[in-house]
């Protein structure tokens, strides 16, 4: 029997099925619906979810360490805040410790 090659794995799709409440159900549907009414398009679940995880991909998250939920935020945090600006601008947790005060320490 032949291998299948890489690219073959990257096209097929598993379903992942998550338990979520209600006020991580509202901000879903939240995101979904501001980018309708400032694009025309709304995002489904699966395209906040995946482009989630290919952020987390992005930042190279790995799971060395992390023993609960919160030290995956945690983690992230701290990925973000390591990030440097550039010419004066903000970093990417400065503009979103302004934004949201519940991100603020």
């Amino acid at each position: 029997m032949a291998k299948k090659s890489q690219e073959t794995y990257s096209i097929i799709k598993h379903r992942v099925i998550t338990m979520l409440n209600r006020k991580e159900i509202d901000f879903l549907d939240k995101l979904g619906k501001d980018a309708l009414f400032t694009t025309g398009r709304k995002l489904s679940y699966n395209q906040i979810m995946r482009g989630l995880l290919h952020f987390a991909m992005e930042i190279g998250l790995s799971g060395e360490g992390i023993t609960s939920f919160r030290a995956v935020k945690d983690k992230i945090l701290e990925a973000i805040k390591r990030s440097q600006s550039k010419d004066g601008f903000p970093t990417p947790y400065e503009i979103l410790t302004a934004e949201e005060g519940h991100l603020k320490e």
